[in-house]
């Protein structure tokens, strides 16, 4: 009869090197997910301040033709400089973002557990109750952008 084999077992120190990794590892990770969530804060407030910059400076009033033009100039320069979140369909995305959501603190609450393509998607919707049902649902939930759009899709889907 073979005794079984015997585990060795690890010495005291390699266990205080593990719960020491471990320890790191957690507070690594939480000041990671702080960062993503500030930039993500940062982001959204900035597209809302460009959105109200454009709705309020460019879109304003009856001069539609002037806006339409400079809106493209705009969107040409910023776009050469920070790339094509900033073309002519991304500014007025933001102006829709502003116009959709002017209130600030409301913006800058949701900023903080949702993401700008949270954000584009729930600005898609024409109803402003929708709206507000969708932004708290999904925040409070924690969706991802998909189940977001799935649920925004069976909305269009049960409408029809």
């Amino acid at each position: 009869m073979t005794k079984p084999p015997v585990k060795p077992i690890a010495p005291p120190a390699t266990l205080a090197v593990d719960a020491l990794y471990q320890g790191i590892k957690q507070l690594v990770e939480r000041a990671r997910s702080q960062v993503l969530t500030q930039v993500n804060q940062a982001l959204v407030l900035t597209y809302w301040q460009v959105g109200k910059t454009i709705k309020t400076q460019v879109l304003q009033s009856d001069r539609a033709a002037y806006g339409a033009e400079v809106l493209k100039q705009l969107s040409a320069r910023l776009t050469q400089d920070y790339g094509s979140g900033f073309s002519h369909s991304g500014l007025t995305r933001m102006a829709k973002f502003y116009d959709y959501l002017p209130e600030e603190p409301i913006v800058a609450t949701l900023s903080q557990q949702l993401s700008w393509s949270h954000f584009v998607e729930i600005i898609k919707l024409d109803n402003p109750t929708q709206r507000a049902f969708y932004a708290d649902l999904c925040a409070q939930s924690r969706w991802s952008v998909r189940t977001l759009r799935e649920r925004m899709l069976n909305l269009v889907k049960d409408e029809s």
